[in-house]
């Protein structure tokens, strides 16, 4: 959880076969996830969001 409550955590992945068409249902869905819009819709879930992790941990 975003408030650090509980002492174990992982990143979730999205992989998928091949970069997914831009206009496409899971290209839409990955750039929804990394946008500034998702940010709130992700706290609110306990999660954080792509943004809010150091370097690296986002494609």
């Amino acid at each position: 959880m975003a408030d650090r409550s509980y002492k174990f955590w992982e990143v979730d992945h999205a992989y998928t076969y091949q970069a997914p068409d831009a206009h496409s249902l899971t290209g839409a869905f990955l750039d929804y996830v990394r946008s500034t819009q998702a940010r709130p819709v992700l706290e609110r879930g306990g999660l954080v969001p792509c943004g809010a992790l150091p370097a690296g941990f986002c494609g």
